[in-house]
């Protein structure tokens, strides 16, 4: 991901990725997703960049 994405593109790529958790006969099942790569790809970026933000707690 660059410096130049658009955030409608981030959107548009993240929105297929999604969970799903189905409760059957009194069993509950969670359901992962599928990621592709594109959305691992903004996914990693995002974490990488949560990780080098410096935080300056309030004085």
């Amino acid at each position: 991901m660059s410096r130049g994405t658009s955030i409608k593109n981030i959107v548009h790529t993240l929105r297929t990725v999604r969970s799903a958790t189905i409760r059957l006969d009194g069993h509950e099942i969670t359901l992962e997703p599928d990621i592709p790569t594109s959305a691992q790809a903004i996914l990693e970026e995002v974490e990488r960049s949560r990780r080098d933000t410096v935080v300056l707690s309030d004085r």
